[in-house]
């Protein structure tokens, strides 16, 4: 959903991080990644900066995620633009014609876990939430919708992970 407001201009719902693995990475995002994120980003009182890519400095700065939330497999946020960047048109046109061709990266650090002989993402801070044309832990693109039933099959809790290894192992 794009909302349009006299001093504000939205996208309502995108998805920061998925369940399922972080491609070109080596870790599975879980439930407990989703969370950490989450609760690292709240630190920001105005919101989770977003940049147009994983580079830059402040000027680069196209603004911020806001209200993140846990939805499924799904960490979702809303993405308010800032009304003085120059290519805020472009953006809103490519989430309402091509979402699923590019998504939101979240830059961040901290530990791995393992978590029945997967490598887990552990999140201890978080940088930003970048714009990129290829998301590693977000599958279906910017948006929340069209998350198919193989990867909502994996969005399981670290110990529902550990116990389905656990009865595999034993059958």
């Amino acid at each position: 959903i794009i909302s349009a407001g006299t001093t504000n201009m939205y996208n309502y719902g995108v998805s920061l991080a998925t369940v399922g693995p972080a491609r070109g990475h080596g870790v599975q995002c879980d439930a407990k990644t989703l969370t950490q994120l989450r609760d690292c980003a709240a630190t920001y009182q105005g919101g989770l900066k977003v940049k147009l890519t994983h580079q830059g400095d402040a000027g680069d700065i196209i603004g911020a995620l806001r209200n993140l939330r846990i939805e499924g497999p799904k960490l979702l946020g809303d993405l308010h633009l800032l009304k003085s960047y120059e290519r805020r048109a472009y953006i809103v046109e490519l989430a309402s014609t091509i979402p699923d061709t590019f998504g939101l990266s979240v830059s961040f650090s901290g530990p791995e876990e393992e978590v029945g002989g997967l490598r887990c993402a552990r999140c201890t801070e978080i940088y930003s939430c970048d714009l990129v044309a290829e998301p590693a832990a977000n599958p279906s693109g910017l948006f929340s919708a069209n998350v198919d039933a193989r990867r909502e099959s994996i969005a399981m809790t670290p110990e529902e992970i550990l116990n389905k290894a656990k009865a595999e192992v034993t059958a």
